[in-house]
């Protein structure tokens, strides 16, 4: 069983990868614009 902690924590770790992701397709965008 998952406790509140863990949860957060997996939560902030999923939000991470969500901002590094549209990070770097914004950044393959610019490259393929240029």
């Amino acid at each position: 069983m998952m406790t509140i902690a863990d949860y957060t924590a997996n939560l902030e770790r999923k939000k991470d990868l969500v901002a590094e992701t549209k990070s770097f397709l914004y950044a393959i965008n610019r490259q393929v614009m240029i």
